[in-house]
């Protein structure tokens, strides 16, 4: 027969939303009853709720029970999972790569999931059968599963979802500090509407993803300052104005390595090109371009170059 899906939530106001919506059959005010008959139990709440509320259904699941989530980070989860689930369960971590940002019923969309990637992180411990009822959800609501270790996930999301949540809060942080962002807030549009979307998020959300995986966007946080001293050093470089420029070139190829990612393309190996250090650049604007290069040349003649090649840091 059909499954009945029973639906909980702390705010009472998001029960009478899911149900006037469709989203579930019926809502339980307890946590306790909403999971003690559940074949499945779905957990979507900000990644650091997650020891606290396997505490609170653990004695209550049933025998057998498979227990999903959809965080987006996988290491902590997983090791909670063990640390704190009854051996009698099967726990597989999920994770939609789908959403806008948005969170509650009012955001659900039937086509939230459609044709997504949706990644399974099953515990060494899960039961075949557990994993199986995951990607039988997973092809229920059309999106397309695969299977990686909890350390791949973690690194992968540092890196694309992760660091652009740091990055757009970062930024609004920077800018909001100003003496001037009263008047400038008049001017922001909607590139800065795009770029800051991110540090709209819930901020439990946000601070669930930095404290549950520190040590992976402190790696591409560090990635990120260099890239920025990079390009600091090609804007501040004389030869940036020349469409030959490395700045220019920079443009090129991150245009490129985003169209084919938009377009679906696999992507091509980004250039490890020639870019001058902050050190030359530095030189550049209290020496001149020409004093510069000579002394440059003397440095790189006595062995020591002093140009760094992008990419190679990264490897």
């Amino acid at each position: 027969g059909k499954a009945e899906l029973v639906g909980y939530d702390s705010n009472s106001k998001a029960h009478n939303r899911a149900k006037k919506a469709g989203i579930v059959d019926r809502t339980e005010w307890n946590l306790d009853k909403a999971v003690e008959n559940a074949d499945v139990v779905v957990l979507a709440v900000p990644v650091g709720a997650t020891p606290e509320i396997f505490k609170a259904i653990g004695p209550y699941l049933k025998e057998g029970a498979t227990i999903t989530d959809t965080a987006s980070t996988k290491r902590e989860v997983l090791g909670w999972a063990n640390e704190i689930l009854p051996e009698s369960v099967g726990f597989v971590g999920g994770h939609p790569l789908a959403g806008s940002g948005l969170s509650g019923a009012d955001a659900a969309t039937p086509s939230l999931f459609t044709d997504k990637k949706f990644a399974v992180i099953s515990s060494a411990k899960a039961p075949q059968r557990s994993v199986g009822q995951v990607l039988k959800i997973v092809d229920d609501i059309g999106s397309r599963p695969f299977f990686l270790s909890a350390d791949e996930h973690d690194s992968f999301v540092a890196a694309v979802a992760h660091l652009p949540a740091v990055i757009s809060t970062a930024l609004v942080s920077a800018i909001a500090k100003s003496p001037s962002w009263r008047e400038m807030s008049k001017f922001a549009s909607d590139e800065f509407g795009d770029m800051s979307r991110l540090a709209g998020v819930d901020p439990e959300v946000n601070h669930g993803l930095c404290s549950t995986n520190p040590d992976m966007i402190v790696y591409w946080i560090n990635q990120m300052i260099s890239e920025l001293q990079d390009w600091r050093s090609m804007i501040v470089d004389e030869n940036r104005n020349s469409s030959e420029s490395p700045l220019m070139n920079s443009f090129i190829n991150a245009w490129e390595a985003r169209a084919r990612w938009s377009a679906g393309i696999d992507p091509v190996d980004f250039p490890q090109q020639e870019i001058p250090t902050a050190g030359d650049s530095m030189m550049s604007m209290l020496l001149g371009g020409h004093m510069a290069r000579r002394l440059s040349s003397m440095t790189k003649d006595d062995g020591q170059d002093s140009t760094r090649y992008r990419g190679r840091r990264r490897n």
